[in-house]
C-alpha cells in the first residue's frame, strides 16, 4: 500500500548529496564528483529517469533510477538500474511508491514490463519485489572486463 506521506518527484541536482549518502547505505560509496558526474549525464538522456521519494517534511528517503532497453532480441523493457531507501525508512511504503511512478514512466514510453536485478546478497530484496508483483525469471552471472582506464577519479 502506498502511504499519503510519500511523494515521488524527479531528483534535481540539489538532491545529490543526499542520493550519494543513501548509495553509500547500499554499499556503493563514489567520490562526490564522479556521481554528480553520472546524475547530470542521466539528467540529460530523455531514455533514464531518477525520482526520488520524498517524506512528508521534504526529506528524500529513497530514490530509484530507470532506464529504457532495447535489444534486438526482445521487445523493449524498462530497467531499474538503482532502486535504494533510507534504511530508517525501509517498510513504509517508499519503494512501492517509487516503483509505481517508474511504471507510470515506462508505460509513458509505450513500454509493457519491467525488469530488475538483485545482488544474490540482497535478502531483503529477494523478498520485496515478488511482493510488489515481480516474477522471479532466471539466475545468471554477470562477468566484466574493463577496457580502458575511467575518465573519473575513483576516490571516494
Amino acid at each position: 500500500m502506498i502511504q499519503d506521506h510519500i511523494k515521488v518527484r524527479k531528483a534535481r541536482d540539489a538532491d545529490i548529496d543526499v542520493l550519494l549518502q543513501l548509495s553509500e547505505q547500499l554499499g556503493y560509496p563514489a567520490a562526490r564528483e564522479d556521481f554528480q558526474k553520472r546524475f547530470s549525464t542521466l539528467s540529460q538522456n530523455d531514455n533514464h529517469v531518477v525520482l526520488v521519494a520524498e517524506a512528508k517534511d521534504q526529506v528524500v528517503i529513497g530514490w530509484l533510477h530507470a532506464l529504457s532497453r532495447v535489444l534486438l532480441s526482445s521487445e523493449p523493457t524498462a530497467e531499474i538500474g538503482g532502486l535504494v531507501m533510507d534504511e530508517k525508512n525501509r517498510g513504509k511504503g517508499t519503494g512501492r511508491a517509487l516503483l509505481t511512478a517508474a511504471e507510470k514512466w515506462a508505460k509513458s514510453r509505450d513500454i509493457s514490463t519491467i525488469v530488475v536485478r538483485s545482488n544474490v546478497i540482497r535478502q531483503e530484496a529477494h523478498e520485496f519485489y515478488p511482493n510488489v508483483g515481480f516474477t522471479h525469471v532466471k539466475s545468471q552471472h554477470v562477468y566484466k572486463k574493463g577496457v580502458a582506464p575511467p575518465t573519473y577519479s575513483r576516490s571516494v
